[in-house]
């Protein structure tokens, strides 16, 4: 083999082995990105059922307070008739 040729083999194996870091490296990262992206989409359902509950409670809370304001009025109408 000629001199030549082994330094042109030296290079490629050399360029072959960084490129196999690089694949490792990237998997690495890309591994760790698809975990973070699963905890961040975890996340974002967990603030969705809270935001979901938080509405479910507000209109329950909104009804109840209806309510109780019409049964304010009813009872204020009722002393009023009462009066006269």
């Amino acid at each position: 083999m000629k001199f030549s040729d082994r330094l042109l083999e030296t290079r490629f194996v050399n360029q072959i082995s960084s490129l196999k870091q690089q694949i490792t490296d990237l998997t690495v990262q890309q591994e760790l990105s698809d975990r973070r992206a699963d905890r961040l989409d975890k996340r974002v359902t967990e603030l969705l059922e809270s935001r979901t509950a938080f509405q479910t409670r507000e209109r329950e809370l909104t009804l109840e307070l209806k309510q109780l304001e019409q049964k304010c009025a009813d009872i204020e109408a009722k002393n009023v008739c009462h009066w006269f």
